[in-house]
């Protein structure tokens, strides 16, 4: 990664992004301080759950990950803001890369099912036991350009600072009418002691990208410590 206005460009074959609502004190202890949790005016908290099938890069065969964060307020701009949780995928290295960056990562790799036509994205650990499927309709509604919008992301390393960065989406996205179809979260430690399978899909918040759009990537920016 470089600084500035430069930005790490991840091709991609697939993605999703769907959003949960959660009980605001099953999440709020997992925030760091210098941070603030985003509740809606029930006071409840929002989780997103991301599903990517990445194309060969960075020295990595394709791979399929599978994270989660907690939407916190955001400090600079305009959009939306996560604290990033865990990352799972099916490919050592890339969790390796991962963890360098600073992410929290489940390892060993995981093994993934996907269904890009059905939209099902099935993850399991080394053991067999299931940790996540997400699944959503197969058609979106609404094709909606992402790269103008930005997000932060925050990480904090164990033992280190807290770190913001900036993520787009490069490519078409399909807003969909109707939240997450029977997404499942089992009680896992992927979800670090959250019960993730108590969270309700957000509807009007799942954005998939188009399967035919080859130049869908995601970008970051370089991590900056945050004083």
């Amino acid at each position: 990664m470089s600084s500035g206005s430069s930005w790490d460009r991840w091709p991609c074959h697939h993605a999703c992004t769907a959003f949960f609502k959660i009980a605001a004190e099953h999440v709020v202890e997992h925030i760091p301080e210098k941070l603030a949790l985003y509740t809606d005016r029930k006071g409840r908290a929002e989780i997103e759950v991301g599903y990517v099938h990445f194309r060969a890069s960075h020295g990595l065969p394709e791979l399929h990950e599978i994270s989660w964060a907690i939407r916190v307020a955001r400090k600079k701009g305009w959009g939306m803001a996560f604290f990033e949780m865990n990352i799972g995928a099916d490919q050592q290295g890339f969790l390796d890369l991962n963890t360098r960056e600073g992410f929290e990562v489940l390892a060993p790799p995981l093994s993934a099912t996907t269904d890009e036509d059905r939209r099902e994205f099935a993850f399991r650990d080394a053991r067999g036991h299931p940790v996540v499927t997400l699944r959503h309709q197969p058609r979106g509604s609404i094709p909606l350009p992402f790269y103008p919008f930005t997000t932060e992301v925050w990480t904090q390393p164990r033992d280190g600072p807290l770190q913001r960065r900036l993520f787009r989406w490069w490519g078409t996205a399909n807003a969909h009418l109707s939240p997450a179809v029977a997404s499942t979260f089992a009680d896992h430690e992927f979800f670090r002691g959250v019960p993730a399978f108590r969270a309700d899909p957000t509807p009007f918040q799942v954005m998939s990208s188009a399967r035919e759009t080859w130049s869908a990537a995601q970008l970051f920016t370089t991590p900056a410590d945050w004083a």
